[in-house]
């Protein structure tokens, strides 16, 4: 029987800010602390998988570069999401107005109509630069993968069989892609329901949890100027009340300064993973410790455990 895992890593979902996941690793594996399991909801997911698959953070750097850089391989769906993301400021011009609700009008129209922005076929495209076609059993660091089941309303966890369709299940985001039917359920983005996955890693043995917090902070002054604005609104603040219960869950929280990031902001992979490894740094004496602290609890309990059955 495996050992429980000490040190459990939870990674969570943010979109684009979730490359800043992969400085945090880099950190981890510089200091010789790579974690004994990983679990990750939507694009913690995608990083957790990749590097639990192979634990190196700069091929996991390169592997993001190709995929997400400019002209990589990902840049057409990009383009899409790039329509998605509200400009800078209040556009005060007529013309402009009128630009912003037509493009809101054709993106929601398009999401209606075929079920998602993306395709089925468009997500498999961009996520297979990262995350190939394997198994669970073909990790070298034992993972897990976070989504929501859509029938029953509940969370599930996913550990065991294809490792691609878990990444598109967990980060299967409502309206942008299509969920994902799995043994009878309908699965969708795991941060709908645990944007840091800490419960999920505890219920998986880790004694020990250091979370990494990439989501967006509510944006001020904000410009409700149509439904569409409202809607997504009220989903930041969602979000941000749901990722409240997952910080407390942790042990350490690591949580990179990524303001001026937007959750489509793929293109700006080098800069995010190096928040991502600066608050890494910064947090690295608290991990340590609690480490540490978690360690020296085990071997109590281990003790405990024999004086009582002798």
């Amino acid at each position: 029987m495996a050992a429980a895992p000490r040190f459990g890593l939870a990674l969570s979902g943010g979109g684009a800010r979730g490359l800043a996941h992969i400085g945090v690793l880099a950190v981890l594996q510089e200091e010789g602390l790579i974690p004994e399991l990983i679990v990750g909801s939507s694009i913690g997911a995608v990083i957790g998988a990749a590097f639990a698959l192979q634990p190196d953070a700069a091929v996991l750097k390169e592997a993001a570069m190709r995929v997400f850089a400019p002209g990589g391989t990902a840049s057409s769906v990009l383009r899409r999401l790039k329509q998605n993301k509200p400009a800078a400021g209040i556009r005060e011009g007529v013309l402009e107005r009128i630009g912003d609700f037509a493009a809101k009008e054709y993106l929601l129209n398009l999401t209606l109509l075929r079920g998602s922005l993306l395709s089925e076929r468009e997500v498999r495209e961009c996520l297979s630069g990262l995350v190939p076609d394997l198994t669970f059993s073909d990790l070298r660091i034992p993972f897990a993968a976070t989504a929501v089941d859509l029938v029953q309303g509940r969370r599930v966890i996913l550990n065991e069989g294809s490792l691609h369709r878990a990444v598109m299940a967990s980060s299967a985001l409502p309206g942008l892609m299509p969920p994902v039917a799995y043994r009878g359920m309908l699965l969708a983005d795991g941060a709908m329901l645990e944007a840091v996955p800490a419960a999920a890693a505890r219920e998986l043995g880790a004694e020990t949890v250091v979370g990494v917090d990439v989501g967006s902070r509510l944006e001020s002054p904000v410009c409700l100027r149509d439904g569409i604005d409202v809607l997504q609104r009220a989903t930041e603040i969602m979000m941000l009340h749901l990722r409240a219960a997952g910080r407390r869950a942790c042990d350490v929280l690591i949580e990179p300064e990524l303001g001026p990031f937007h959750w489509t902001d793929f293109a700006s992979v080098a800069e995010m993973i190096a928040a991502g490894a600066r608050a890494s740094r910064a947090r690295l004496p608290a991990l340590q410790n609690a480490l540490r602290q978690g360690r020296w609890s085990s071997a109590i309990r281990r003790l405990r455990r024999r004086l009582s059955r002798g």
